[in-house]
């Protein structure tokens, strides 16, 4: 995948943030879309939620580095100084809420706050949690702090934790939408 006026890939360092939800089963479609825009390191953080979800060690596998926690020799703020781009998928609404209310619970939206460029933030919830208003508002909160967020919008091919089945319902951002965002928000075209 090239986009318009991209002749090679990006030098830039990418870190995604995965917080715990059922969208989690897709991330190696999204790190393979990020991989195929950037040259640059890899990393992923996991919240605790996220690092029950998913299999460390197949991360490790496609990641440069995947950090569950936060530590003093690799804090948040060395963090944001060896990535670029921070870009959290899938995002809950318990992400969202922290994020715009500018706390730092976990190491994902603590790195939301440390880092310098605005993060891509690509939610993932079913429709009645993405419609309430309290959602709605920490969307324009974190958008109002110049925050990019991808919008989830419906599709045929939705898999519902809760009935365990692919339904037509609200989507999260799909991969090549991400990379085309993370693209745009490193490169600022």
């Amino acid at each position: 995948m090239r986009f318009v006026g991209q002749s090679e890939k990006l030098e830039a360092d990418v870190l995604l943030g995965c917080t715990g939800a059922a969208q989690l089963l897709a991330i190696g479609d999204y790190i393979a879309a990020i991989k195929d825009i950037t040259a640059g390191r890899l990393g992923i953080v996991l919240t605790p939620t996220a690092a029950r979800f998913g299999p460390v060690p197949l991360l490790e596998a496609v990641a440069d580095e995947v950090i569950v926690e936060i530590t003093t020799a690799n804090n948040h703020i060395s963090l944001s100084r060896k990535y670029q781009q921070f870009v959290v998928v899938p995002a809950t609404a318990n992400y969202i809420a922290g994020a715009a209310l500018g706390l730092a619970r976990n190491s994902v939206e603590l790195l939301t706050l440390a880092m310098e460029r605005p993060t891509v933030v690509v939610p993932a919830m079913n429709e009645t949690m993405w419609v309430k208003a309290a959602t709605q508002r920490n969307v324009s909160a974190l958008e109002g702090d110049g925050h990019i967020v991808l919008r989830p919008t419906k599709s045929s091919s939705v898999y519902e934790a809760a009935s365990r089945s692919l339904r037509f319902a609200l989507g999260a951002a799909g991969p090549i939408e991400v990379a085309s965002a993370v693209y745009t928000a490193i490169t600022g075209d």
